[in-house]
């Protein structure tokens, strides 16, 4: 079944597109964002803690507490400083901690002239109000756990060497069943193989290939198509799509190109396609060179950063660890406190020895034996050498310099021969850092696969276990903190096996239900009904591509427009934008794909005489179902009312494809 809120807004788009287009489309997002709005506890956190960030933790944080108050946890704030507690759960009115920010208060904070803007001081309000027991307990749990800890109950909660699809099924309806949830029914077989279609291979299913999975009556078919698509090459080029954003972020056509030029992307595919287990990959990008167990392709990853040392550790942290750190960089952490300044710069200090080299061979990083020897400063103004290490990892013992020693570089610090470098490759240093961080830190770190199997659940579930996905810290916490344990160990005691993580997910009871909700209190995290996911730029385009029956190799101009517009992968909170509308609505090459003279299925709703047939087929071929009654009324009338002319023809189309059912995976 699909969730009404999308069937409803199907037509309200064509119905309006002879008044305006820009209006039409404007309102037909804002009331898809509107309907799907849930309340998110932790999003009020997050919105409260920004405040408390930025204007608060300078005076009561990690460095001072002014009146002995320490702000970094609702732990400390209950325990109060010199005026007693900060905050009242459940009543920001009686709360000192909102109080004290509001204009004209005495003693007023921040001291001096500062005043907090007013929807800064409803955020804290909100988040004071919405505090409960059950909050205030999983709070004070996740800050006292380091992300890598888990529960001493988690080995008998669920035996070892199960199948992890009854893992996954069973702790999460454990979970409904503490919290009193009912869940939804499983959707039909046109809305899985259409999410499945979507999540595995970035693109909707054509209608042959719907008609043919329905046709189908073996009771296996979805394991069949699960193992079908995740063998497919459009498989590995989705993921290839995903990972090199997570991994290098949106490129503009120039980067993009470059990435292609120097192998990034087939790399990338390759990998995917040939299920490479993913610490190798990690491994491999991380040590950026070539050995007879590692892709040079993957170098690339650190290459287009160009030297940029900090930039390479803040993106390592997240892509691999699921942790952004360049909040320590000027100090500790002042959300996490486990992740401190010394994992920042320790972390540049594993890559600051590298240096981009253009050899003949291609693009390199070279790496040097010596130097890069740094210091930070905390915010005490005390300097510290630059260690090399990492959260929840040991510090590599490196025999430091003295300032009045002078250090040479010379053939003897470096391989000679074997265990070096290939012929023609730069040579490799006798202690190498990078080597270090892969050997040392990397292999078998506990968030390497924690965050990997975070970051799966979210592509196939709509949010991770931990969300945001990226922000795997204490501050975050775990939905089902037992159930990624255990699928974290499962994941590394599989050898990192990518498909068979997916293959799991894709069985499951969570993700096989209908997007529709029953009753109320379901929380996103509740995974008790399917969420929805807006579609990333090159599922988008290649749906519509799909839907319309056209070749994509002809649409390389709109998708650089998609990718411009539509650039988030793994969003926080998914957004729609004026601009996004504006590209569905005034782009003369996005609306050039509705021509009626074009191939595919512009020309058959052309050819096709019979106004109800125009309609059934362009149901099936875009949404992959039937109009319900209301539905093909509209559209029928609509048609009829303009003869079936080309161009009400095409506006049919575009209302569809514009339209929320369309562009979000349900």
């Amino acid at each position: 079944m699909i969730d009404t809120r999308f069937r409803i807004s199907v037509f309200l788009v064509g119905l309006c597109i002879l008044v305006t287009q820009n209006v039409a489309v404007l309102a037909e997002v804002e009331s898809a964002d509107e309907a799907t709005v849930e309340i998110d506890p932790a999003g009020i956190e997050n919105a409260a803690r920004e405040v408390l960030s930025d204007h608060c933790f300078r005076c009561h944080g990690s460095e001072k507490t002014s009146g002995k108050l320490d702000l970094r946890s609702i732990e400390s704030m209950l325990a109060g400083g010199l005026r007693g507690p900060a905050i009242v759960p459940g009543n920001a009115s009686e709360s000192l901690l909102v109080e004290f920010v509001r204009p004209g208060a005495k003693p007023h904070m921040p001291p001096g002239k500062q005043q907090l803007e007013d929807q800064q001081i409803e955020a804290l309000a909100a988040w004071v109000d919405q505090l409960s027991p059950e909050l205030i307990a999983q709070s004070t749990k996740e800050v006292e756990e380091t992300p890598h800890e888990t529960s001493s109950s988690s080995p008998a909660m669920i035996p070892e060497g199960i199948d992890p699809t009854l893992a996954i099924d069973f702790m999460v309806a454990k979970r409904w069943q503490e919290r009193n949830v009912e869940p939804s029914s499983p959707t039909d077989d046109a809305t899985f193989a259409r999410r499945l279609y979507l999540d595995l291979t970035g693109r909707i299913p054509t209608l042959e290939q719907l008609n043919k999975f329905l046709a189908d009556t073996n009771s296996d078919k979805r394991d069949r198509l699960i193992d079908q698509l995740l063998e497919s090459e459009l498989h590995a080029r989705h993921l290839a799509d995903i990972f090199d954003v997570v991994l290098l972020g949106r490129g503009d056509d120039g980067k993009l190109n470059e990435r292609t030029q120097h192998g990034w992307r087939e790399y990338l595919e390759s990998s995917f396609a040939s299920n490479r287990p993913w610490n190798q990959m990690a491994r491999e990008m991380v040590l950026a060179r070539a050995t007879d167990s590692t892709d040079v392709r993957a170098g690339w990853f650190l290459y287009e950063r160009k030297n940029d040392f900090q930039a390479i550790a803040e993106s390592v942290s997240p892509s691999f660890f699921g942790l952004r750190i360049e909040c320590a960089q000027c100090h500790d952490h002042p959300l996490a406190a486990e992740i401190e300044q010394r994992h920042y710069w320790g972390l540049v200090a594993f890559f600051n020895r590298g240096k981009n080299d253009g050899s003949k061979n291609g693009p390199r990083v070279v790496e040097s034996a010596i130097g890069g020897f740094n210091k930070y400063t905390d915010l005490g103004g005390n300097a510290h050498d630059a260690l090399l290490t990492y959260f929840a990892s040991a510090t590599i013992r490196e025999e430091i310099p003295g300032e009045e020693t002078e250090v040479k570089d010379d053939d003897s610090n470096y391989f000679n021969g074997q265990g070096g470098a290939p012929v023609g490759e730069p040579r490799v240093p006798r202690f190498s850092r990078r080597q270090q961080f892969a050997d040392e830190v990397l292999s078998d770190h506990p968030l390497l696969a924690r965050s990997f199997v975070n970051r799966a659940w979210a592509l196939m579930l709509g949010r991770g276990i931990v969300h945001p996905v990226d922000q795997m810290d204490s501050m975050h916490a775990a939905s089902h903190p037992e159930l990624l344990e255990w699928l974290s160990n499962d994941f590394r005691n599989n050898d990192y096996d990518i498909r068979r993580l997916l293959r799991s997910l894709a069985r499951t009871r969570a993700y096989q239900l209908e997007s529709a909700s029953i009753g109320e209190g379901q929380l996103p995290e509740d995974f008790a009904h399917a969420l929805h996911k807006p579609l990333i730029a090159e599922s988008y385009l290649n749906s519509i591509l799909v839907a319309l029956d056209q070749n994509e190799s002809d649409n390389s101009e709109i998708m650089t427009l998609f990718r411009s517009e539509f650039p988030d992968v793994f969003p926080e909170e998914p957004t729609a934008t004026l601009s996004q509308a504006l590209l569905l609505t005034n782009s003369p090459k996005f609306f050039a794909l509705f021509d009626a003279e074009r191939p595919g299925i512009m020309t058959r709703l052309r050819e096709t005489k019979d106004v109800e047939q125009q309609v059934r087929h362009a149901f099936m071929a875009i949404f992959g179902r039937q109009p319900d009654d209301d539905e093909f009324e509209q559209a029928v009338g609509y048609l009829k009312a303009r003869q079936s002319a080309p161009e009400a023809l095409g506006q049919m189309v575009w209302a569809m494809i514009a339209s929320s059912e369309f562009r979000v995976n349900h």
